[in-house]
C-alpha cells in the first residue's frame, strides 16, 4: 500500500464462486508505492476505476495512464504498481481471485456403465 500520505478503505469482501475485494485507493503525488506490489495467486485480476485525479497503474511491464472516469482491468498475478500523476487520486479497486477447488469430484472409470456412474456419484 502507499507509504506516507495514502490510505485504503475496504468496501466489501465476498466469498462464493471466488474471492472479491472492493476498496477505495487514495494516493497523493509522491506517495506512490515505492516498491512494486508482489504478484498475487494465479488468476487474480485487478479492476480499477478512477474517480478523480490521474493514475498510472498496471503491471510493471505494461503500465497505463488513467484519468477520472477511466477503467482498466489487469492481471494481479504479476508485480504491479500504482502511482499518482496528479496532486490527489481516488480510485475504486476490485480484486478478484477465482475459487480454487481443493478436492475435485471423483470420476467413475471408463469401464463403468452410465447407470452405475449415476448411482456411484449420487450416493456420495
Amino acid at each position: 500500500m502507499a507509504e506516507g500520505g495514502g490510505s485504503e478503505r475496504v468496501l466489501d469482501e465476498v466469498y462464493g464462486s471466488g474471492y472479491v475485494r472492493n476498496h477505495i485507493l487514495q494516493l497523493v503525488r509522491g506517495a506512490e508505492m515505492t516498491n512494486p506490489a508482489d504478484a498475487h495467486p494465479p488468476g487474480t485480476l485487478h479492476h480499477v476505476y478512477v474517480i478523480s485525479g490521474r493514475l498510472q497503474t498496471g503491471p510493471l511491464t505494461d503500465p497505463v495512464l488513467l484519468e477520472a472516469g477511466d477503467f482498466v482491468r489487469f492481471p494481479g498475478d504479476v508485480p504491479y504498481r500504482h502511482a499518482a500523476l496528479s496532486n490527489q487520486v481516488t480510485a475504486h479497486v476490485v480484486t478478484t481471485l477465482p475459487q480454487l477447488r481443493q478436492f475435485g469430484p471423483r470420476v467413475a472409470s471408463p469401464s463403468t456403465s452410465p447407470e452405475d456412474r449415476n448411482t456411484t456419484l449420487s450416493s456420495r
